[in-house]
């Protein structure tokens, strides 16, 4: 009779123990779920890349003496000349706000979202055209510097997302 109960005790040790694997199993799964929810954890490089390239292919306000509108490298350069446009506006101006209305629709920075902050910079040897930035500057960042040359001068064109 002793050995019946025992035998007992055993079976319902090794029933408990298969149901703790069980569960673990199944809080393991649960975990694994909660922690990939976020679609996107980093940016890649080549989305900096192309972003900067789209950026400078952008169609600005800006009209030349033919009333052909100047797209975002070509402002650049009016810029750095402290050149005007044909309907009287600063072409800084102009490029600035162009600039914070692209990167405003285009990177959506916040605590939820996987980007936390920018920063862009266009600039030549001399001077810094354009200083934009947004969010957190975090240590986990991916970038691209574009060189503009034209006429012996250049004029590099640096983005940063910060994730």
């Amino acid at each position: 009779m002793m050995n019946r109960i025992f035998k007992k005790g055993q079976e319902e040790m090794v029933g408990f123990a298969i149901i703790m694997v069980i569960v673990f199993v199944i809080m393991l799964v649960f975990l694994g779920f909660s922690m990939s929810g976020s679609d996107k954890e980093a940016v890649e490089s080549y989305e900096s890349q192309s972003f900067v390239k789209s950026m400078l292919a952008y169609t600005t306000t800006c009209d030349d003496y033919r009333e052909v509108y100047l797209k975002t490298q070509d402002l650049i350069f009016k810029c750095d000349t402290n050149a005007t446009c044909v309907n009287g506006n600063s072409s800084c101006e102009i490029l600035v706000t162009t600039l914070k209305e692209i990167l405003i629709e285009s990177w959506n920075v916040g605590v939820n979202s996987s980007v936390k902050g920018y920063s862009l910079k266009i600039g030549g040897e001399e001077n810094e055209l354009v200083s934009l930035e947004r969010g957190n500057m975090t240590r986990n960042s991916k970038g691209y510097v574009e060189t503009l040359p034209r006429g012996g001068k250049t004029i590099d064109v640096s983005f940063v997302v910060y994730y």
